[in-house]
């Protein structure tokens, strides 16, 4: 078979070569049977190829109802036919590739990355979320202040809330998987930014450009959630546990401040603000969870009970040392008990009596999710308090 054969049945948009549409319309299949015929079949039912196409007319190659792998030679042949309509398609001008780093997708990115490596034990997972998380805060970064994007070298365009509240929430998962306590530092630094250049004195919470950005003629400071996670929303989290790490309160008194500057549009559209909602769970349920002593006996298996639970709002700690003095207010005290590993579980400053038996742990993990969500009846009834005193 030739890449000419292939490309009759699925080839690009228009007949011009340097045609840059990149979505495949259907052609007519080869007739007669044969070779051409058989591949045709084989790709577009892997890739949903119709004659009437499955996007207006056209057709976007997907295997969205055909996710599951087929046999091995299936799946070898499949990628040998791609190979042959790429090269075909590599014969005309390729599309324009936005290719810009932006600061608050790569603060979501670096976040996630941290958190799955230590889940699922992939040292590459968290080195590439630190080499990231360094391309950020140095390339990124002008007279100390973050820049929204970057191409070719270039810095450009004044951060927006979004930018700083999610790579604080990168710095703050990072030290998590880290203990390095450069992250927690750069997290609070990039905090005190925001709430010198972001915070709107006259109505409450972070406006999305900062107050000595030149182009805007009107600084909008909205509660609703977007492409990504409103700045508000994550803030309020990032606050919370900034607060339970460095034991100050002026972080949490900032996060309740946020809630009640938004606590009227969360109730006239509680659609368009599950950000904030989910937020408002973790100011009213801190959690945190911790095991020191993690390296010693029992540790891996109070380590295996931990990442089987899903606690996306939690602080969650895995520390080698038999002590965790040291590591923040919230972690002071905390140790491992006659020499084995202790896990500790806490709702705000509240913690439960260390354990060293994986299923006594497991169970308090899964208390501990009940709790929060308990924490959704308090979130309506705080923002039901708030429209009254206002």
């Amino acid at each position: 078979t030739t890449s000419a054969s292939l490309a009759h049945g699925v080839r690009p948009t228009g007949s011009d070569p340097g045609d840059v549409g990149i979505s495949p319309i259907p052609s007519p299949a080869p007739q007669g049977g044969g070779e051409k015929e058989a591949d045709y079949a084989l790709f577009a039912a892997a890739y949903d190829v119709t004659p009437a196409g499955n996007w207006e007319g056209k057709t976007i190659l997907n295997r969205l109802g055909r996710l599951e792998l087929g046999a091995e030679a299936e799946e070898r042949q499949l990628a040998e036919l791609r190979a042959k309509l790429l090269a075909r398609r590599a014969t005309r001008i390729r599309p324009g590739w936005d290719d810009k780093v932006l600061a608050d997708w790569n603060g979501l990115t670096i976040a996630a990355l941290a958190a799955a490596a230590t889940v699922h034990r992939r040292p590459d997972w968290l080195a590439a979320a630190e080499r990231a998380f360094r391309f950020v805060a140095e390339e990124m970064t002008i007279d100390g202040r973050l820049r929204h994007s970057s191409r070719l070298g270039r810095a450009e365009a004044p951060a927006t809330a979004g930018d700083y509240a999610n790579m604080t929430r990168a710095a703050i998962r990072l030290h998590q998987a880290t203990l390095d306590a450069r992250y927690l530092e750069q997290a609070c630094v990039w905090t005190e930014i925001l709430d010198r250049h972001y915070w709107r004195q006259d109505i409450g919470g972070y406006a999305q450009s900062a107050d000595d950005t030149a182009d805007v003629i009107v600084r909008l400071a909205s509660g609703h959630d977007e492409a990504a996670p409103n700045a508000n929303g994550i803030m309020i989290s990032n606050l919370v546990w900034l607060s339970l790490l460095t034991g100050e309160d002026a972080y949490r008194a900032r996060a309740e401040a946020i809630l009640a500057a938004f606590s009227g549009d969360i109730a006239a559209n509680l659609a368009g603000h599950t950000g904030l909602l989910a937020a408002a769970i973790d100011l009213l349920a801190p959690q945190q969870v911790a095991i020191v002593g993690a390296a010693g006996p029992g540790g891996a298996a109070l380590v295996e009970a931990l990442h089987s639970v899903s606690l996306p709002g939690a602080l969650e700690y895995v520390i080698d040392a038999a002590s965790a003095e040291g590591l923040g207010p919230s972690l002071t005290g905390k140790s491992a008990i006659d020499g084995r590993s202790a896990a500790y579980v806490c709702l705000g400053p509240q913690c439960s009596s260390p354990v060293t038996s994986k299923e006594q742990f497991a169970t308090q993990l899964h208390v501990l999710r009940c709790l929060s969500g308990a924490g959704s009846t308090r979130v309506a009834y705080r923002i039901r308090e708030s429209q009254e005193e206002t």
